[in-house]
């Protein structure tokens, strides 16, 4: 009875504890919060006062909060840089079309060249051919009246003379591209140089970044899109071909599994400016999305087939989501932002493959343990017998410091 008696109290404790989040003060309680919260067991214990401690987080200035404010101090801004990086590829692009079809133009105009040289001597050769057997005297003295003895004579002449004018010009304005190449190359690797010391300066900039995981809850729960729980896995179609990037455009800043300087990082992290739409990288469903302030800040999961496996996918630092449920691979799913421990406007992305070929095993799983994360946690990339993180950066064949 007296073990009856205890777990009654025990049951009742905790019903109190979860009815008086109101009342909780986070701010005293911070560090408790962010322990307590961080665990997957004693977060479902204490699911409500977690929640609430999310909300708080995204509601008050955090550590994350006063960390990005100290780097904006120092007068280094991510986004006009990725700003100045797109036009610069902008001015890139057009330049190497000019340059390219100058580079056509001069060999177009040498092949000509070639075929009027050709022309000339074939027809001098000619000539001479007629003179040796006296039959060019003949074509002139054939002539009816002196009006035609001038026509012949001067036609004979005019074919050299147009074809040889006409290599002339040619030559002429062969080298006046020759010039405008010369001009264009140096021109484009001033543009070229000036970029990549911006992609430099820009993932230096991010290296900030892995300071303020450490000192912020990186996630591992979110809202469940209520969508999949009726959801036919059959009718989400395999996709096929190759994954589709999920921007876009944008700057590799850094890459799975360290940040360049040292420290962890499960994902790749793609910059572009806020509001650069994310695109399905395949046909799937959202799986559960969060603006709980944390480490990923707005974030989204979704659930895709490809192959023999399925792969679950992880999109961070967001700044909105679309009302889209399920999409094919393609589609416009949410938009980058800046959100959470982010020293700039990008997209962290991770893979992360199941061992099964079953949707609805996956969905499943999610639903009971409504962890994200599939008992990995943040720092474990898995073996793979059941699940396993995959490095982004081969998924989309990708490498640090690489402008697509």
């Amino acid at each position: 009875m007296k073990i009856v008696k205890y777990i009654g109290v025990f049951l009742g404790v905790i019903f109190i504890f979860s009815n008086v989040n109101a009342q909780i003060d986070y701010k005293k309680e911070y560090k408790y919060y962010e322990k307590i919260c961080a665990k997957k067991s004693s977060y479902l214990l204490n699911e409500k006062a977690c929640l609430g401690f999310e909300q708080y987080k995204s509601n008050s200035k955090s550590g994350v909060q006063q960390m990005k404010d100290s780097i904006k101090e120092t007068g280094m801004n991510a986004d006009e840089l990725i700003t100045l990086i797109n036009k610069n590829r902008e001015l890139i692009d057009k330049k190497q079309k000019q340059y390219n079809d100058i580079i056509n133009k001069i060999s177009n105009n040498k092949n000509r060249l070639v075929i009027l040289e050709k022309d000339v001597v074939d027809r001098l050769g000619t000539m001479q051919y007629y003179g040796d057997q006296n039959q060019m005297i003949d074509i002139i003295m054939s002539s009816t009246n002196f009006e035609d003895l001038m026509t012949r004579i001067d036609g004979i002449s005019l074919m050299n003379k147009n074809n040889i004018e006409a290599i002339y010009d040619l030559e002429k304005t062969t080298r006046d591209l020759e010039s405008s190449k010369i001009m264009l190359k140096g021109e484009l690797k001033t543009l070229i140089d000036t970029k990549q010391k911006q992609e430099q300066l820009l993932r230096e900039f991010y290296r900030k970044e892995q300071a303020l995981y450490t000192k912020s809850d990186s996630g591992g729960h979110a809202t469940i899109n209520e969508a999949i729980r009726n959801v036919d896995a059959s009718k989400i179609k395999t996709t096929t071909g190759n994954w589709q990037l999920p921007i876009a455009h944008g700057i590799v800043t850094a890459s799975t599994w360290y940040y360049v300087g040292g420290g962890w990082h499960p994902g790749v992290d793609l910059a572009n400016k806020v509001g650069t739409p994310l695109l399905a990288p395949g046909n799937g469903i959202v799986l559960a999305q969060s603006n709980n302030g944390g480490g990923y800040g707005n974030h989204l999961v979704i659930i895709t087939k490809k192959g023999d496996y399925v792969y679950t996918m992880l999109f961070g630092h967001l700044s909105q989501f679309t009302s889209v449920s399920q999409f094919d691979k393609g589609d416009v799913i949410a938009y980058t932002g800046n959100t959470g421990a982010s020293t700039g406007p990008h997209v962290h992305v991770e893979v992360f493959r199941h061992n099964t070929n079953d949707i609805k095993m996956v969905i499943s799983e999610y639903l009971k343990n409504k962890d994200y994360w599939f008992g990995l946690g943040y720092s474990n990339k898995g073996d793979c017998n059941r699940v396993c993180r995959l490095q982004p950066v081969d998924v989309f064949n990708l490498r640090l410091g690489q402008s697509f």
